[in-house]
This record gives structure tokens, sequence and C-alpha cells, in this order.
């Protein structure tokens, strides 16, 4: 005891590193001094914050139940119980002894700060709003948008900023949203569908470290790490719950969505540039002119596998029907069956760029200074027109009414006819890729400078150019 006692003293001017997370760490809490000890509760990307001894940061234990980043924590004043506030749209209410998950409040939005006073527990979210909830009977006793309770000054204060935030929300649509955080070219932009009311997407960068974010907001969600190599393409199932990511490492990588946690990992014998998901299928070309079909539910099933083109790289990939494939070279579409595994039609475009299909109305092709709308089942041109520049990417907005394209460092909107509504600067280097938003409101490009840009749609612009 004497000796432990002598050390103790040696200890105390030691710098302690606590180890187990995988993901950034947001947010740092502390219970007060019970019974002559303390705890601290780190909060992190990783969904799962953990326990320690405040005096030793010592493991103690992880609350497990939340589904997205964890951003902020508070304990009761007998450190007997806690809460945690969530990117999944979640407060939850824990046991702090037994770990044991108390309660769990739902929100509209994700949730980024909270407080625990007395018997009062209140949270603040991304859609401006403050729940104060009864952390005695678990009910939400008030929500205030821009109106402060009169009882807690320091609420009001937040409250007040947080209404000016509001009302500055519709300016805000009406701006460009730069997202930062590559460190190489962006080369791919992949949305998600519309799930409860919200939306993502993942950047695929020559860095290796896809990054997923809000497709509201733009705000960095987290970053999928793993590859060894640049990333060329992205695609979400139906629920955005997970990820396919393929690589110049030689890999196609399953990953969930919400934690970050890679599933699985598929190897090929030359790097992989397209790929494609729908349903159970993940659907996949390489530089080695084949296409890689896998069973998404099954990881440890054998890949179909047939040549797609003659020696040259497949550069998109699309699942069109249930039987039914397109792939697309320099120069040439062809469109599979796959029951068969042989081409059905083929399709030739000198100068062939990008060709986007979101599953919705047709796909579109961006070839020299042209976009050209064509029928995914019979590869037969529904219209097409001739820009002013050259045309490196182009994308159809979910509605089918209007055309987003990147032309070298310009960002531009247009009509089916080809009238030019909106053309954008900003970029320090070409645009290699562009894409609209599920809702239409925005689209987004990546760019050799490894920027994200979203821009408004040119409707948005009109209705807030006052």
């Amino acid at each position: 005891m004497a000796a432990k006692s002598a050390n103790a003293t040696n200890d105390a001017a030691k710098v302690k590193i606590c180890s187990g997370h995988t993901r950034p760490i947001c947010h740092i809490n502390y219970s007060q001094i019970v019974d002559g000890t303390f705890w601290f509760v780190t909060s992190c990307h990783d969904a799962k914050p953990m326990l320690r001894n405040g005096e030793t940061g010592d493991w103690v234990g992880t609350f497990e139940g939340h589904k997205g980043a964890v951003y902020c924590s508070s304990f009761n004043t007998g450190a007997t119980q806690l809460v945690t506030v969530s990117g999944d749209y979640t407060a939850k209410m824990w046991d702090a002894v037994t770990g044991k998950m108390l309660h769990s409040w739902e929100q509209k939005m994700y949730i980024k700060s909270c407080d625990w006073v007395g018997s009062t527990v209140v949270t603040g979210n991304n859609e401006s709003k403050v729940y104060v909830y009864d952390a005695f009977f678990w009910k939400k006793t008030t929500i205030h948008l821009g109106l402060a309770p009169p009882q807690h000054t320091q609420i009001a204060y937040t409250t007040e900023k947080m209404a000016a935030k509001s009302a500055n929300a519709t300016n805000d649509a009406a701006k460009v949203k730069i997202c930062s955080g590559h460190t190489r070219p962006i080369c791919h932009i992949n949305y998600s569908q519309i799930v409860d009311g919200t939306f993502w997407f993942v950047t695929s960068c020559h860095d290796a470290k896809p990054m997923l974010r809000n497709g509201e907001t733009g705000d960095w969600v987290g970053t999928f790490e793993g590859h060894k190599g640049a990333v060329y393409c992205s695609s979400f199932n139906t629920g955005a719950t997970q990820l396919v990511t393929v690589s110049g490492d030689y890999t196609a990588k399953m990953w969930d969505a919400v934690t970050g946690k890679m599933l699985h990992s598929w190897e090929q014998k030359m790097y992989i540039k397209s790929c494609d998901w729908v349903g159970s299928t993940v659907v996949t070309g390489n530089n080695e002119s084949k296409v890689y079909v896998y069973d998404a539910t099954n990881y440890s099933s054998e890949p179909t596998i047939f040549n797609a083109h003659d020696k040259v790289t497949v550069k998109s990939v699309y699942l069109t029907g249930p039987n039914t494939l397109v792939t697309a070279s320099e120069n040439n579409i062809f469109l599979w069956d796959l029951r068969q595994q042989k081409v059905a039609k083929t399709k030739e475009i000198a100068g062939l760029n990008v060709l986007e299909y979101t599953h919705k109305h047709s796909m579109v092709a961006a070839h020299g200074k042209s976009i050209t709308l064509i029928d995914p089942s019979s590869l037969d041109d529904v219209r097409s027109f001739l820009t002013a520049d050259d045309v490196e990417c182009a994308s159809l907005n979910p509605d089918g009414t209007l055309l987003a394209a990147g032309s070298k460092i310009k960002a531009k909107e247009f009509t089916l006819d080809g009238q030019e509504l909106e053309s954008h600067r900003g970029h320090h280097g070409p645009i290699f890729h562009i894409r609209w938003a599920p809702d239409g409101l925005t689209y987004a490009t990546g760019a050799e400078d490894g920027m994200v840009r979203v821009w408004p749609a040119h409707d948005i612009i009109l209705q807030y150019q006052d």
C-alpha cells in the first residue's frame, strides 16, 4: 500500500491516454464528485459513448444503443443517470451504473446539445428547436422555437440565437454550401434516397477516404476508413443503412452507413471504377473489362463474372431492370440481358465522359459539348442539345424537368431544350462530377480542387433573390 501510495504522486504528473473509440470525439462530460470520486463520458462519432473513471481514465463501460454519431451527454446530480443525444434523431436516458437504456425520446432532426438540471432535461437540435423534457416522467413538457421559457435565462439566451438562425434559414437556402475535408480530386457524388424526411450524400475521392455528409446542410457526418487507393464510386442501399464503395486498391467494400463499420471486402484483379446497388444485387465494373455481380445478402457467395467490353475500362454500370444491365466505356453503351450474359443492344457515343442513371426517367450522357437523354430500356435518344462549352458531366433532376452540368470550372443548369438558366463559378479546377439532390432543390459538384459545392436550383434562387 505504501509503495502504491508513493507511485501515485508520480502517476499524478503523467498524461493518461484513453483509447477505445474508432471515430472523432466531439464532447467530454464530467459528473460531479460523488462519495469522493467522479466519472466522465466521451461522446463520439462512432455512436458508442464511453464511461470512464475520472481520476484514472480507466474504461468503465459503453452505452450501446445509438445508431448515429453521439454529440453530447449530461449526468444527473448524483451521477446515477445520464442523457445522450445523437445524429440518429434520439435523446436517450441511461442508468449510469448498469448501462441499461431507460428511455428514448425521438425528434425530427439530429440533436447536437443537451443539459440536465434537477428534473429538467433540455436538448437543442438541427431543426433550430429546443426540447424540454421531464426527466422523472419522461414526458416532453415544452417545445420552444424562438420563444424562451421565462424561468430559464440561459435557455432564453440560447433559444434567442437559434431563432435568429431560423430566420436566416430561408436566405441560406439560396446560398452555395462549400464542403471541405478532402485532400485530392473528387470524382463521384452519390445521394441516398429520402429516408424519414432527410437524405445524405457520399463523396468518392482520390484520397481513399469517402465521406458521408448531410444532404440538406452539407455537414460532415463521417469518413469510411479502410481503402488503400483512390475511391471512384459508391452506391447506397434503398434504406441508406448500407453503402458499397469501389477503389483503385482492387476492392469493393460494404459498409454500415450508420456506424461506419466495414462489413465486407470483395477483391478483384484490377482497379474498380463503377458500381450500382438495387435490391439484393451489387454490380461493379473494373479496368479488366469485367463486370462482377454480387449478392448483397450473402457475402461468401461466388459472384457472377462476365467480360463487358473489349480491353477498356467499364466506367459506368447500372442495373436498369430485374434482368437488365447497362455498361459504358469510352465511346460505347451496352444494354445487357443478365440471364444470358449477352449484349441486347449497343450504342456508340463519341467522346462519352459520364453516363448517369439514378433509376428515374432517362439516362444522361455528357459527351463533347452535348447532353443527350437516353431511354434505358432501348438506348434510343430521347432528346439532345448542344451547349457552348465542353461538358464533363451532367445530371437530371428528380422530376425529369431540368439538367445540371459541369463545364470546366462552371456548374450550369439547363432546361430540357438547352436553355441555360444558371452558370456558377467557384471551383479552382475542373468539375469531375455533378449530381442532383433527391429533393430537387440543389445539385452538388465535386472537382479537382478537392471541394464539394452544393448549388441552389434556379427556382430557389428566384424565390429568394430579393
